[in-house]
Formats: structure tokens, C-alpha cells, sequence
């Protein structure tokens, strides 16, 4: 009898064992299975994945532009032939086709991808500035072929690595021109070289061979002002050196005749202060109307402009208090930073207010 029960006993165990070790083992198969299969990811995250395989790709292929300011382009298909997954795999979606772009910065490489599928498309900065145009009032205006910020109450704040800054324009080529909102610490003399045309220490208006000139590249040269990771967001622009004589009343900048190009760091134009105005009595350099309706009047305050006279070798435009007027080169005031970056840079968030600047990765 006691062997009976010990029989059954260990039958019951058997049995109870293949009941629990089998459900056990489906379970596990089945995690294996997904496993090998892949976890979907977020676009975002697949974006990702395509900057890293793009810079593998260019690198290898030797196909980085040597150039500044040049682009180069591979697509989607190539860098899945070149090993990324698939976004079919990744994503569980097939509909999709995109590219990475990289961009020569002074020999810095920004890398700027572009994934379009059912359900997802990149979200660049720029589109979500030119969703709101305006004809009248404080808002982002059509101009030719350009879009430039007017008004006093207008939504243009952007934060780029920390630092605030005002978007002035919108160019031809989607590029953003941005204004420092916080004057640099210490005011400067625009030149203070000595000048033989009237033998005194008065400077010469020559922008390229400036002191303030040589000031802003010290500053982009300095790794403390500007970090190796800014110079691969900033772009390349170019400054008009053109002279404005005094009688050149004209708030618009006619076609430049004298360019000084690939400038990284350079500082306002009385053109950029004039234009932010909508005030229709704005017609002049010296109207005092240019201060109305004007977000520069707050954060322009007696600061060099780039332009210099024509009228003679030493006299610069500045702004100060609500106008524009002519000084001495060899004065002391605040400068503030003018970079461009590109309107691709991927947007994060924000609504262009001072409390919710727009964020870009």
C-alpha cells in the first residue's frame, strides 16, 4: 500500500512539473522571440541612430565637404546599405524615406537629419516660425524674399546653448539671424588707431581692420566664449561694408557693393534697427518714429552698429537713446553679438516668449 502512494506521489509530481515548467517555457520562447525581432523605438530615437551611421558613412567614404559653408547629402537607402536597420525593422514602418545632411562650419561638421514616414516628419525650428504671418501690427513680416521680425510685441526669443537671443531675420536660404540680448561685458572703441587725415587719435572707419573687428574674433576664438560645439550651429555670413553717408536718409539696405564674407560673429547694422519698426512715420534714419514699435529699441541701447560714414575716414553709426547718429570711431560703447544659424535646427519646444523661448537640439 505504501508503495501505492508513493507511486502516485511521484506521478503527481511529474504531472504538476510538465503543468508548470511548460507554460514557463512558452513564456520564454516568446520574450526570445520578440527579442529577436527588436523593440520599436521612437522616430526621434531613429533619428538618432542615422546621425551616428551618417558620420561613420561620411568619414569612411572620405565624402566630408572640405569647403566652408558646403553640404553634402546620403540618403536613407544608402546608410541602410551601409548597416542601419531598416526603418521597417525599427519602427515597424515602411512608408519611410529621409536623408542626413552635414554642413562644413569652419571646419566644424553640423550633421541635420530629414526622416518623412506615415505618421512622422522632422520638425525643424523654422516651421514653426513662418506659421504665423503678419501684414500689420507686431509680428514676423514678408519682405522680398525674406521674413524679418517688426514690432514691439513680438514672440522672437530663441535660446541657443543657454544664451538668450532675439531672431532679427529669417533669410533667403531659410537661415536665422539672431541678435545677443545680453550686451557683452566690457564697451569697447570701435578703432583708435591714429589717423593722418587730421593727424589725430581719432580712428579710421575702416570695419575689416577695426579694433572692434579684432574683438570679435578673439572672441570666437576663445573656447570660453565660444565652445567647439557652438561653431558647428554657427554659420557663416556675410557683412556689408559698405559706407552710408549722412545725407543717405534710406532705412533699406540697397544692393551691397562691398561684401566681407564668411563672418561667424559680427554686430548690428542701423538697418537691422530700422527695419524692426513698423511705425509708418519711419521713413529716415534720424526719424525718431524708427524707436516706436521697435523690440531692438530695448535691447539696442548705446552700442556700435557695423556702418560706418562715408562723409569721412572716421565717423561710425551708433544707436543711442531712440536714434540713430554718427560718433567717433575712437569712443568706448556696448556691442552686441549678430551670428546666423540654420532654420533646420530641430526644434524642442517653446513659443518664441521670453518665458518659453524656442529650444533647439
Amino acid at each position: 500500500m505504501k508503495d501505492f502512494f508513493n507511486k502516485m506521489d511521484k506521478k503527481f509530481l511529474y504531472t504538476s512539473g510538465l503543468l508548470i515548467s511548460i507554460p514557463l517555457l512558452i513564456i520564454i520562447v516568446l520574450m526570445m522571440l520578440r527579442g529577436c525581432q527588436g523593440k520599436k523605438m521612437t522616430y526621434e530615437k531613429y533619428q538618432d541612430k542615422m546621425l551616428i551611421k551618417a558620420k561613420k558613412y561620411f568619414e569612411y567614404h572620405k565624402l566630408l565637404p572640405t569647403n566652408d559653408g558646403k553640404v553634402a547629402v546620403v540618403t536613407l537607402d544608402d546608410l541602410i546599405s551601409y548597416g542601419l536597420k531598416s526603418p521597417k525593422r525599427s519602427l515597424k514602418d515602411s512608408s519611410c524615406t529621409g536623408s542626413v545632411t552635414v554642413r562644413n562650419n569652419n571646419s566644424e561638421y553640423q550633421y541635420i537629419p530629414y526622416l518623412d514616414c506615415k505618421d512622422y516628419k522632422t520638425d525643424y525650428v523654422i516651421n514653426h516660425l513662418k506659421k504665423d504671418i503678419v501684414t500689420s501690427e507686431s509680428g514676423l513680416y514678408q519682405v522680398g524674399n525674406e521674413y524679418i521680425y517688426k514690432g514691439n510685441k513680438v514672440n522672437n526669443y530663441i535660446s541657443f546653448f543657454n544664451t538668450l537671443y532675439r531672431i532679427i531675420k529669417i533669410d533667403s536660404n531659410n537661415n536665422l539671424r539672431l541678435v545677443k540680448v545680453k550686451r557683452e561685458d566690457a564697451q569697447v572703441s570701435w578703432d583708435d588707431k591714429y589717423n593722418v587725415s587730421v593727424d589725430e587719435n581719432v580712428g579710421i572707419n575702416d570695419y575689416y581692420n577695426s579694433s572692434i573687428y579684432d574683438t570679435l574674433w578673439k572672441s570666437y576664438n576663445n573656447i570660453k566664449s565660444v565652445t567647439k560645439d557652438m561653431k558647428t550651429h554657427m554659420l557663416s555670413h556675410d557683412v556689408c561694408l559698405d559706407k552710408k553717408s549722412l545725407n543717405d536718409k534710406s532705412i533699406e539696405q540697397p544692393v551691397c557693393q562691398n561684401v566681407l564674407k564668411n563672418q561667424y560673429i559680427s554686430i548690428p547694422s542701423v538697418y537691422d534697427y530700422t527695419n524692426a519698426s513698423y511705425d509708418e512715420n519711419c521713413k529716415s534714419i534720424g526719424d525718431g518714429a524708427c524707436a516706436n514699435f521697435n523690440y531692438l529699441d530695448d535691447v539696442l541701447y548705446a552700442t556700435w552698429t557695423v556702418n560706418a560714414s562715408s562723409d569721412d575716414t572716421f565717423s561710425v553709426y551708433y544707436l543711442s537713446g531712440h536714434y540713430v547718429d554718427v560718433q567717433k570711431a575712437e569712443n568706448y560703447k556696448s556691442y552686441y553679438w549678430i551670428i546666423n544659424i540654420s532654420g533646420n535646427e530641430i526644434y524642442q519646444g517653446g513659443e518664441g516668449t521670453l518665458e518659453k523661448p524656442y529650444i533647439i537640439k
